[in-house]
């Protein structure tokens, strides 16, 4: 259901289908505290928070499609909670980003377009391999020496994985929370076929979202086994988050045979990316929608947690 995740990413940064963004577009929520640092043509909004050890490795959040960074800092403020379809109350919890700076260097970031970032000079729809360059070179600017932990969420979580693949040295281990698979396009069109013109509108009108239609449409081995070697990868992945009502209001039959179904194919993407590596664990969010970060911070954090132990353990 990943492309569920998609619209509700142009949710997100969609109020409307134009080129204004209108007065609490969740998409343009500000980063507090942040710091601009220019990134291939854009000024990047940037905030990290906690002391960094020497030896242990920083970590950098990544949201999702359309999402701002503050996502990972603060409970979902009320322009946010409908478009995330966000179901229980935040109460006491703490959010990731803080929760995490308490135990090491923590960083966040906007994509260009997103939260407080500046817009990019040109309209051209991002792709996948900017958003990885992106991330590379805020990495050199921020921690060029320090390895990094990368926790994406959604598309982010694409990035995440797709960056390991291209920078293995600088990764010291991946937190991927219900990510975007690299062929969840073509695994999932029997639930949310694909409607290449409306897409097309919509990342045309958008270009600070990823059009990441390609990315999502690599075929039954886009993520080989052990194709990370023994990289620390911990997969997060709910197994409840979709009900008929949400399936309804997305135009898809609500049936308890098409819930079976998409539990299934969901799980199994998540069981891919898991086994992408020899040191990758699965983690089920039994009671998080899609956005674990604010259903079930504590399981996030607690991975992370996990990753820098062993990393301090291993001979």
């Amino acid at each position: 259901m990943k492309r569920l995740s998609m619209l509700l990413g142009i949710a997100l940064a969609c109020s409307s289908l134009t080129n204004a963004q209108p007065v609490g577009d969740p998409s343009k929520l500000p980063l507090p505290d942040a710091t601009l640092v220019s990134v291939n043509g854009a000024n990047l909004a940037v905030r990290c928070d906690g002391a960094a050890h020497t030896g242990q490795p920083i970590v950098v959040l990544v949201a999702g499609q359309g999402v701002p960074a503050v996502s990972w800092v603060a409970p979902p403020p009320e322009e946010m909670q409908a478009a995330v379809m966000w179901r229980p109350p935040f109460g006491a919890r703490q959010p990731v980003q803080p929760a995490l700076a308490a135990i090491t260097r923590t960083c966040v970031y906007d994509r260009p377009g997103l939260g407080s970032s500046g817009d990019l000079p040109d309209a051209t729809p991002r792709t996948l391999t900017d958003a990885v360059n992106d991330l590379h070179t805020l990495l050199s600017t921020l921690s060029p020496d320090q390895p990094v932990v990368l926790v994406g969420h959604s598309v982010g979580g694409l990035i995440a994985f797709e960056y390991a693949r291209a920078h293995g040295s600088r990764v010291a281990g991946l937190v991927l929370v219900d990510a975007t698979h690299p062929d969840e396009r073509q695994r999932l069109a029997w639930l949310f076929p694909p409607n290449a013109e409306r897409e097309a509108r919509l990342i045309a009108q958008h270009p600070e979202h990823l059009d990441v239609r390609a990315a999502t449409s690599r075929g039954s081995d886009a993520v080989p086994t052990g194709t990370l070697g023994a990289l620390p990868i911990a997969v997060l992945t709910r197994t409840n988050g979709m009900d008929a009502a949400t399936a309804r209001q997305f135009g898809v039959d609500g049936s308890p045979a098409m819930l079976a179904r998409w539990r299934r194919d969901h799980w199994s993407l998540a069981v891919e990316y898991a086994a992408a590596s020899s040191r990758g664990t699965l983690v089920s969010a039994n009671d998080s929608g899609h956005f674990i970060g604010f259903d079930q911070p504590d399981l996030i954090v607690a991975a992370v947690q996990r990753l820098l132990e062993d990393r301090r353990t291993l001979p």
